[in-house]
């Protein structure tokens, strides 16, 4: 349920931010370091979204996967440490 409640938000976002980006048909001028270039303010909004997503996705995804490996070692530690303890009560 969790899950879902999470999908249907990022959803409702990822629509909102276009929609929003979809009425407003403006250029606007992106300045990088060494260039410049127009672009279409929906283009733009839709990037940055995708990128925002893309890099929340990486940082979360990292401590997860960070605590997955984590929880791995415990648990093989944990059973190789009641094996030892149940082979001393013997």
């Amino acid at each position: 349920m969790k899950l879902f409640i999470t999908c249907v938000i990022i959803i409702l976002f990822v629509v909102l931010g276009l929609s929003f980006g979809a009425q407003n048909d403006t250029q606007i001028e992106v300045n990088y370091l060494i260039a410049k270039d127009t672009f279409s303010f929906p283009a733009v909004v839709a990037c940055v979204l995708v990128a925002g997503f893309l890099l929340g996705w990486l940082a979360t995804a990292s401590g997860y996967f960070s605590a997955r490996m984590k929880h791995g070692r415990l648990l093989r530690k944990y059973k190789k440490l009641q094996k030892q303890l149940d082979s001393a009560e013997q």
